[in-house]
């Protein structure tokens, strides 16, 4: 689809009953955010609605009864997406 990327992700330990995955235009994850809670075994997601030649950080944690994980950022720390619009 157009204006989409694709966002994957791996988790070793037993499944959390739901993931909050965040997007964000800068990496301090302040003003503008999306946020999509995704349940139960799924490991990835679409974003669409990018625009291109805009950068992107994401963001992830598992949440569960007991609480939330700490967020890790996708990609390693400080690590952001350009989104390229393919003609």
């Amino acid at each position: 689809a157009t204006n989409t990327l694709s966002v994957t992700w791996s988790y070793p330990a037993n499944d959390p009953a739901s993931f909050t995955l965040q997007r964000a235009t800068n990496s301090a994850f302040t003003g503008t955010v999306a946020s999509q809670t995704i349940t139960g075994t799924v490991r990835s997601t679409s974003q669409s609605g990018l625009t291109p030649a805009t950068s992107y950080w994401f963001r992830i944690r598992a949440d569960n009864a007991s609480g939330s994980s700490a967020w890790t950022t996708l990609g390693g720390t400080n690590a952001s997406v350009i989104f390229k619009k393919v003609p």
